[in-house]
């Protein structure tokens, strides 16, 4: 864990964080989202979708965190990123398509729907993590969360420069 931990020290210092998209909002994934607002660094929780956005609202408040806002389009999403703030959408594909997500954590539980997500997500060269499954492409540094353990990392090679 601390090549893991050195390796987003640097991101963090660098101003240069994994920025994750996480699709899905329920309790697994508000869980994940206390964490990454809350406890991680070199890392950041650049955007949220949620087909109820409610749900995504009530993990932006077990968080404590108010630095988010509703988009309804790309233009939208990647401005409230560029700004600091966190998007909340209910169109997962906003996050695929969008050059501010790094990493897309797919954890709807859906398999239909989730293979779709998963699959413009490798279309637009994103990394993604499947409820705690990591699937690379291209090769990128990401954690898995799980709710029995502190973060994990894959077997992948550490790649630091992604942006």
């Amino acid at each position: 864990m601390i090549v893991v931990d050195k390796a987003l020290e640097k991101l963090e210092a660098e101003n240069m964080p994994i920025r994750i998209g996480l699709v899905g909002a329920g309790f697994a994934a508000r869980g994940f989202m206390v964490q990454m607002l809350s406890a991680i660094k070199g890392m950041r929780l650049v955007a949220v979708s949620n087909r109820t956005k409610s749900y995504a609202v009530q993990g932006f408040e077990e968080a404590e965190y108010t630095n988010f806002k509703k988009t309804k389009n790309l233009q939208d999403l990647e401005k409230t990123i560029s700004m600091g703030k966190t998007a909340l959408t209910n169109d997962p594909f906003l996050l695929t398509d969008s050059k501010q997500v790094d990493v897309i954590v797919e954890a709807t539980g859906e398999v239909e729907f989730g293979s779709q997500v998963i699959l413009r997500a490798i279309e637009n060269n994103k990394s993604c993590d499947i409820d705690g499954f990591p699937i690379s492409h291209p090769c990128l540094l990401i954690l898995t969360y799980k709710s029995t353990t502190k973060t994990q990392p894959t077997n992948e090679p550490i790649k630091l420069n992604q942006h």
